[in-house]
């Protein structure tokens, strides 16, 4: 089993070595707890671990140990007021069919293991032949191209206003147009991009593509309408980034509150990001917090950040009615929001139970299945004329 440890760099780039070294080693003990007495572990460098299972010739036994291992990873740590939950990607490879030596069975491993990033990380993959690097590099060319042949296109997700039950923004995902494999959903191809160090360039075509759309909805006869896009930690190391905003608005004319920049949580511990959120949100742009509560989050330091919206993670959505914890948890982020004069916005709304829930405990931007599943931009017209009033009383 090779294992690898998901966005391990930015833990390092964000907190020290001191505290990536403390994690490694917290990393190491769980391994060990899940391992036999038989089994052997060790590290293998940077953020690369590997384990021997002895005896075990069964995928379902060994997919049984990869899941406990993922499981028990991750588990929070705790280290100086901060939290960090470890996620990591697992290959999995089986002597003699994979690897008749160490050399080729860990090949395969790894092999294996880059493919677990590729369909989406924190979670197991087994090797198969179609796994070689010699596909892995097939599979960057095709990327290579996508961009020079122009196959990445971006479909629209409403959000909802409860209050008046309409559409009053929208969340741009992009997705991949292979001639032959037909649309790609990003957890297949993203992780690729980020290894092949071409987000950032990704991340630049979605905001222009997105500034057009606007314009030409516009220019169709909507009102200007907010986008969400999904901005990469490293841009925000780009020193260009906030001039390439200011050409993109002057060169479009859309008013800068239509473009809102969703970043994840690791991107708060990014040297210098405060000041960048502060400069963008000075020339009219929204921020949003996109996946709160699953990442590095430190309520305290909420009140330090220039935010202007809060997006709670599908999985919190999701676990509502199962877990009288959860709803305990979601009513003091919405509270601790509104005090903060954010607004907050839930993902993943797939039932109307689920939506006049949060709306109960105050979150009145829904974004879900419940209303639309993300479409290409020749729908929005349509959907935005639309009432999704859940309440007798808002009609």
């Amino acid at each position: 089993m090779f294992i690898d440890l998901d966005d391990f760099k930015t833990i390092n780039d964000s907190f020290g070595h001191d505290i990536g070294d403390t994690f490694l080693k917290a990393i190491a003990e769980r391994l060990k707890l899940v391992v036999r007495d038989i089994d052997f572990a060790a590290r293998l460098g940077g953020d690369e671990f590997c384990i021997i299972l002895d005896g075990i010739n069964e995928k379902a036994r060994a997919g049984e140990i990869a899941g406990r291992c993922l499981q028990k990873l991750n588990q929070p740590l705790h280290f100086n007021q901060h939290q960090i939950t470890p996620k990591a990607s697992i290959g999995i490879a089986f002597y003699p069919g994979d690897g008749i030596d160490e050399f080729e069975l860990m090949k395969a491993a790894d092999d294996a293991m880059y493919a677990a990033k590729q369909v989406g990380k924190q979670q197991y993959v087994f090797y198969s032949e179609e796994m070689s690097s010699q596909a892995r590099l097939e599979t960057e060319q095709l990327l290579r191209d996508a961009f020079t042949q122009n196959q990445f296109v971006l479909h629209y997700q409403p959000q909802i206003s409860m209050q008046t039950g309409r559409m009053i923004a929208m969340e741009a995902l992009v997705r991949w147009q292979h001639p032959d494999k037909g649309l790609i959903p990003p957890n297949h191809f993203i992780p690729i991009i980020e290894a092949m160090g071409l987000i950032k360039e990704l991340g630049i075509w979605v905001l222009q593509t997105a500034s057009q759309q606007i314009l030409q909805w516009h220019q169709e006869g909507l009102p200007f309408l907010r986008i969400a896009v999904n901005i990469a930690p490293s841009h925000f190391h780009d020193p260009s980034m906030l001039a390439m905003i200011q050409d993109l608005l002057q060169e479009t004319g859309i008013p800068a509150h239509c473009l809102e920049l969703e970043i994840t949580e690791s991107a708060l511990q990014t040297a210098g990001s405060l000041q960048v959120f502060s400069q963008l949100r000075d020339l009219g742009i929204k921020i949003a917090l996109d996946d709160f509560g699953t990442g590095y989050s430190c309520l305290a330091s909420l009140k330090q950040i220039p935010l202007d919206y809060l997006k709670i993670d599908k999985v919190f959505v999701d676990d509502i009615f199962t877990n009288t914890q959860t709803a305990l948890l979601l009513g003091t982020i919405i509270s601790l929001a509104d005090a903060l004069g954010y607004r907050v916005v839930a993902e993943g709304v797939e039932s109307k139970d689920q939506a006049i829930f949060m709306r109960g405990l105050g979150c009145d931007i829904l974004q879900g299945y419940l209303f639309s599943r993300p479409v290409s931009s020749d729908q929005i017209p349509r959907l935005y004329e639309l009432d999704y009033t859940l309440y007798p009383e808002n009609k």
